[in-house]
């Protein structure tokens, strides 16, 4: 009886801390640009680009010197952030060829997808109102891991 009452209690922690590990902390532009600088990336705002769309806040990005760049955007809410997520997300998708892997993951607060297809690392990421993107030569994917996981997207 007391193994049974163990293997309960045990099971609910499991779970309760599964759900709430479910979340990533939400990054600046500041948080951003830091780790691009420390790690001797170009940093340029892009805003100008997108001004014309009222619900994006901020747009930077980060260029190497081998080519290949992360955009980071800020938009003015959550639902702008899911509804451009869901948008790169399906054109990642659309491009997959023969011999792809997806992955994708999501929490309380966050949606990421990955994919490596066709010469290309692919990635986008939401934490609550931001977004980061990236579309780099695979030869490049370990590189743009390093910064993505970093910022923690």
């Amino acid at each position: 009886m007391k193994i049974k009452k163990c293997l309960l209690v045990l099971s609910i922690l499991l779970m309760l801390f599964t759900l709430t590990g479910c979340s990533k902390t939400v990054k600046t532009t500041a948080d951003f640009k830091k780790i691009a600088e420390e790690n001797n990336l170009v940093v340029a705002d892009v805003y100008s680009q997108y001004s014309a769309y009222s619900f994006f806040k901020e747009a930077t990005a980060v260029k190497s010197t081998d080519g290949w760049q992360i955009e980071f955007y800020v938009l003015s809410d959550e639902d702008h952030a899911v509804s451009m997520f869901d948008t790169n997300q399906k054109i990642f998708e659309d491009s997959k060829g023969k011999n792809s892997s997806p992955s994708s993951s999501e929490g309380s607060n966050f949606q990421k997808y990955t994919i490596t297809t066709d010469g290309y690392y692919m990635h986008v990421c939401r934490v609550e109102n931001t977004l980061l993107y990236l579309r780099v030569e695979e030869k490049f994917k370990s590189d743009v891991k390093k910064i993505v996981k970093k910022l923690g997207y």
